[in-house]
This record gives C-alpha cells, sequence and structure tokens, in this order.
C-alpha cells in the first residue's frame, strides 16, 4: 500500500471586513503592492487560485491574472501560489499592529460623557470628575 501524501496545509478563512481594514492596506504597502496587485493577492487568500476564477471575479482576462501573479512571486520572491499566501501570512504575523485611531475632540468628548455617566449609574460619589 502507498503511503498517503500530505494534506495541503489549509490558510485560514479570512472574513470580508479584514480586506477593508487598515490592517490589510498597512500589509499591502508593505509587500510593496499596487492597487490591482493587493486585488490578485485578495483572490488569492480567499482561495481563488485558478486564473479564470480570478479573472471573472475582477473583469480582466485570464492572462492579465497570470502576468500579475508572475509580478506577485518577483515582489514575494517566490515561486507559487501556496508560496504567495504563506510569505503573506508570514510577514503578516511579524507586523506591528495599526494605531489606535485617533479621536476627535467631539468624540473624546463623547466618550468622556459616557464614561461618567457609567460611573454615576455605578456609583454616584466617583461620577464627579477629578
Amino acid at each position: 500500500m502507498a503511503p498517503k501524501a500530505a494534506a495541503r496545509p489549509t490558510p485560514p478563512v479570512l472574513p470580508d471586513s479584514f480586506f477593508r481594514s487598515q490592517a490589510w492596506r498597512q500589509a499591502t504597502r508593505a509587500l510593496g503592492l499596487a492597487p490591482r496587485e493587493a486585488e490578485v493577492m485578495e483572490c488569492l487568500l480567499r482561495m481563488l487560485d485558478d486564473e479564470t476564477a480570478v479573472a471573472d471575479r475582477l473583469g480582466i482576462s485570464p492572462h492579465t491574472v497570470h502576468t500579475y501573479f508572475e509580478r506577485l512571486y518577483r515582489k514575494l520572491d517566490v515561486r507559487s501560489r501556496s508560496q504567495a499566501v504563506a510569505r503573506f501570512f508570514a510577514m503578516y504575523a511579524t507586523m506591528s499592529p495599526p494605531p489606535p485611531p485617533r479621536l476627535t475632540p467631539e468624540d473624546a468628548a463623547l466618550r468622556a460623557q459616557r464614561h461618567h455617566t457609567l460611573l454615576a449609574f455605578v456609583s454616584p460619589d466617583q461620577a464627579t470628575p477629578r
């Protein structure tokens, strides 16, 4: 009986919100990806590794997708789609988290007001600002 081939590791499924996040933009900038290259990388991360499937999703020809795959390989210094995905996750794991969003003065005032309201609900003697 022939030994079974090792199962191909499955990358984590990323939610749609990830591809709209600041972390995604930071990662694609760190890799030096152009906007369309980032879209192709997104397709790879969504497990669309067939050129025709990627072309259909992005509305471009399979030949153009092939060209984008080659560009990604060069930029990531890899030779395959699975290596490109692995390289992305390896780079992403070493990134520092994005800074928290800045609060506008109005947001800061609203947050302080909510904080003091909560304190008043919990213990009235701690509700006054110090």
